[in-house]
């Protein structure tokens, strides 16, 4: 993945606040996670079954970043792919 973000180097930093609550972006090498999942459904049957049931839209997105992460560590993006369960 490193050569997909080498180009983006921006990216790479995590959110992080000063002392007076100001957010920065702190450059590191440690700004994207990657996230992994399973589907039995490729990308056009689960987008048409939001259409059907729009509280399936949050399974979209990544909801364990506080448990994950403390506050000050929040990169600047996640990736998340998702492969045919099998």
């Amino acid at each position: 993945m490193f050569f997909w973000l080498n180009p983006f180097y921006v990216i790479y930093g995590l959110f992080r606040r000063l002392d007076s609550g100001r957010p920065f972006i702190k450059c590191t090498d440690s700004g994207v996670r990657f996230i992994e999942a399973k589907s039995s459904k490729c990308l056009d049957d689960f987008l048409e079954d939001i259409k059907k049931d729009s509280s399936l839209l949050r399974l979209l997105f990544l909801n364990q970043t506080s448990s994950m992460l403390g506050a000050d560590q929040w990169p600047i993006i996640f990736l998340k792919t998702s492969h045919p369960a099998q």
